[in-house]
């Protein structure tokens, strides 16, 4: 577990993983309801001065997915979504400066116009249950008024580690600095349902974002639970000449239905000796089970694709309920980290033992 691996705490006790990368020696962890960083061995020693939090903890970041960017060495942060039609803002970053303001002006100036991708696929999923026969009735209710529709948009953050000095030799991760934060400009009905995994390729030079949907179509609600209906956001950053900067949407790619999720909640590309041709792994957190394919990223399309359940236990019962990050250890390894169990027996007793954890899974 997270908690056994740290020798100082910083006094926190829910540790609620959610993105994880490996970068050289270490494994780097997000959480959501913090906003250090967890670092940790790569032999994920116990109790050790390997692991550590980097940063001040505060509370409830909304930090769902983490990406490396190797020839800048700057680490991506997504929050997962924030409002933009209410008076509410992102919260504070305690590591950050000033860059707070510049984001929460750019998310009031957004426009608020809804997703056509959304619009479009719901109309349609409307006019199926119209023409079907069992879903009229002779009384159908008197429309009522609507409030007016709130959006929300994911933040994304870049940070840079910062090493402290002995003797005028850099030693170790300290902290870390907080250098842009952009807004991301697709837009969600749910606060609850952006982006809550995340992947970022190169091609012909161009840096790409790619936003996993947590819901079906990128949506909340029953609509967002129509399972194999994945979506990744693909988008590069624009700096705007006011001097703030947006994650903008060139495309949106359709995950194949056999990742026949309710949910997604992370993913991850590996390199291939083929140029632009990636390993890639998708998760459900509800589902308990990961889908490996190919990925192409001239062409944006996936490969065939494999489905593979976590290992249950000795009952046969899902035991890993909240795999919330997943990483490419190697051709044949994936790392997972695991959020806390849901409480008020929301989930079963089996899912506490692999809770608020790093996993390490062999394929088979």
């Amino acid at each position: 577990s997270i908690i056994a691996m740290l020798r100082d705490t910083k006094a926190q006790r829910k540790f609620e993983a959610s993105g994880i990368v490996k970068v050289g020696q270490f494994f780097y962890v997000i959480f959501d309801n913090l906003w250090s960083i967890g670092r940790f061995g790569e032999t994920l020693p116990l109790y050790s001065p390997q692991n550590k939090l980097i940063g001040k903890p505060g509370v409830d970041s909304g930090f769902e997915a983490l990406v490396h960017e190797p020839d800048s060495n700057i680490f991506f942060v997504v929050i997962e979504s924030s409002p933009i039609r209410s008076s509410k803002k992102v919260p504070d970053n305690p590591n950050q400066g000033e860059l707070q303001n510049e984001v929460n002006e750019l998310l009031s100036h957004l426009p608020t116009s809804p997703n056509i991708e959304i619009e479009k696929e719901a109309a349609q999923v409307q006019e199926k249950e119209e023409a079907d026969p069992k879903k009229h009735t002779h009384h159908k209710p008197e429309p009522q008024p609507q409030p007016e529709q709130e959006f929300y948009n994911a933040v994304v953050q870049e940070i840079r580690f910062k090493a402290k000095e002995v003797d005028g030799i850099e030693v170790d991760d300290a902290s870390y600095k907080l250098e842009q934060s952009c807004v991301a400009d697709y837009k969600f009905t749910s606060q609850n349902k952006g982006f809550e995994g995340a992947g970022m390729l190169k091609v012909d030079g161009q840096l790409y974002l790619l936003g996993l949907c947590e819901g079906n179509h990128c949506a909340g609600g029953d609509f967002g639970r129509d399972a194999g209906n994945g979506r990744i956001v693909v988008m590069i950053k624009s700096n705007l000449t006011d001097g703030t900067c947006v994650w903008q949407t060139q495309r949106v790619v359709h995950i194949p239905s056999g990742a026949f999720f309710t949910d997604y909640s992370a993913m991850s590309f590996r390199k291939t000796e083929t140029p632009d041709v990636y390993k890639f792994v998708v998760s459900s957190q509800e589902t308990s089970a990961v889908w490996l394919s190919t990925f192409d990223a001239r062409t944006w399309t996936f490969g065939e694709g494999t489905l593979l359940h976590f290992p249950r236990n000795a009952n046969c019962r899902v035991q890993y309920c909240n795999i919330e990050g997943i990483h490419w250890l190697n051709d044949d390894m994936l790392v997972a980290v695991s959020d806390k169990m849901k409480s008020g027996g929301r989930q079963p007793a089996e899912c506490l033992e692999k809770d608020q954890s790093l996993h390490i899974f062999v394929l088979p």
